[in-house]
């Protein structure tokens, strides 16, 4: 932002079912995509997918800096999930996560069951799966530690770790939980559902849907009371 923002790139698509969905979902609207935007530290990283009518193409990893990077190309989706620490972690077709570095080196590959969403936090790498399983892996080696059970009866969202907390969100609640002990807490509610919730060391973030206009509740937990509170 320094000196000032500054446009990067631009994507035009066009058909009579364009949304702003992803392109899975919306195979007639031809074009470019970009979409998966991520980042941590000085790590920006995203995705660019072609929408050929009914078929989807030439999946590209980039990072972005004062201009966009390829760094590496695959079958879609290739869609980054989460950085940090140096690392890119991105859902391929074949339904893996890999881990790559900013300059598009394979780092490591975990096989986690029907992942549908992925964090990390150091050497932590979770997987939250179709069945609602999180599934820890260490990202430096691969391998599986943990399986843990999410709680709730809607669908996850969310996910995000800090360290050896994870946070999701389920229904009206905001969850915490220790990937040593297993210890799930809901640290926060809100009626309707959080919109989002975010963690990282200075604490967790989470917000509420706002359904009355001008409502809407932006909340702040310093990492010690949500670590605290699954200890």
């Amino acid at each position: 932002t320094k000196p000032k923002e500054r446009k990067v790139a631009t994507e035009t698509r066009s058909g009579d079912t364009c949304s702003g969905g992803p392109p899975v979902s919306n195979p007639q609207c031809p074009g470019q995509w970009l979409l998966g935007l991520v980042g941590s530290g000085k790590v920006i990283a995203l995705d660019r997918w072609t929408t050929d009518q009914s078929i989807t193409t030439n999946a590209t990893l980039l990072t972005l800096g004062t201009k966009l990077k390829p760094i590496a190309t695959g079958t879609p989706p290739l869609l980054p999930l989460t950085v940090d620490a140096g690392r890119i972690a991105v859902l391929r077709s074949l339904g893996d996560v890999s881990l790559y570095s900013p300059s598009g080196k394979l780092l490591q590959t975990v096989h986690p069951t029907t992942p549908q969403a992925a964090a990390l936090g150091g050497r932590n790498l979770l997987v939250l799966t179709a069945t609602r399983k999180l599934e820890l892996f260490n990202a430096e080696t691969g391998s599986l530690r943990k399986t843990f059970s999410v709680r709730g009866t809607t669908k996850p969202r969310n996910l995000d770790v800090q360290g050896n907390v994870a946070i999701y969100t389920t229904g009206s609640a905001v969850h915490a939980i220790n990937l040593s002990s297993g210890k799930d807490r809901v640290v926060a509610q809100h009626r309707g559902g959080p919109l989002f919730a975010a963690i990282d060391g200075a604490g967790l973030v989470h917000a509420s849907n706002g359904y009355a206009p001008g409502k809407g509740t932006i909340v702040f937990v310093p990492f010690a009371r949500v670590a605290a509170a699954v200890r």
